[in-house]
């Protein structure tokens, strides 16, 4: 019993939350803090932050985590579609993890990363999600167009990625010139070490 009351409490916080988000002036945000992880948002609530992301317009600071929340495809590609319009962000926590996600969602979330050419500082959690390779391409395409990037820290540890989702993700990094920090994890995937 005490268990659902707090389960209760939460998706009563998170709704609070989201709806001050959506009250406030979107159009004016430049930094954002938002931190909801394991508050079983879903594809519901994640579509609707998705769509206050896409109002940002100034936005340059984003700290976003909603690890952790039974999100898919459909809540991470509404979340990519909106981060595709902040294209002033020059920093970005993005923390996805434990969710649901699959190639669609990391797909849409790769693409508006290659939006966000001005990023300096990414740090990129999605991790224990289902993500093959196809969804790791993406990630590694939109990765190659942040060529500001000089810290990067980024997880795909426990999905489903092979030798050329791997690859992809290699590959981009090399047009990413300024890094002075990488931080990778991507262990406990389905890719063959060569040697």
């Amino acid at each position: 019993m005490e268990n659902n009351q707090k389960k209760s409490e939460q998706q009563n916080n998170t709704q609070n939350i989201l709806q001050d988000l959506m009250k406030s002036n979107l159009k004016a945000q430049t930094h954002i803090d938002l931190q909801l992880k394991q508050n079983q948002i879903g594809n519901d609530g994640a579509s609707t932050i998705g769509t206050a992301l896409g109002n940002c317009k100034l936005l340059t600071n984003l700290i976003f985590y909603i690890g952790a929340n039974q999100i898919g495809d459909n809540g991470a590609q509404n979340i990519g579609l909106g981060l595709s319009k902040c294209t002033q962000l020059t920093n970005l926590e993005l923390t996805l993890g434990q969710n649901q996600i699959g190639n669609d969602g990391a797909s849409t979330i790769g693409t508006a990363l290659g939006n966000c050419k001005l990023l300096t500082n990414l740090i990129f959690y999605i991790d224990a999600n289902q993500i093959g390779d196809n969804g790791a391409q993406n990630i590694g395409l939109g990765l190659s167009k942040c060529t500001q990037l000089r810290n990067l820290e980024l997880a795909l540890v426990q999905n489903q990625i092979g030798n050329d989702g791997a690859s992809t993700i290699g590959t981009a990094l090399g047009n990413c010139k300024l890094l002075t920090n990488l931080i990778f994890y991507i262990e406990q995937n389905n890719f063959l070490f060569i040697y």
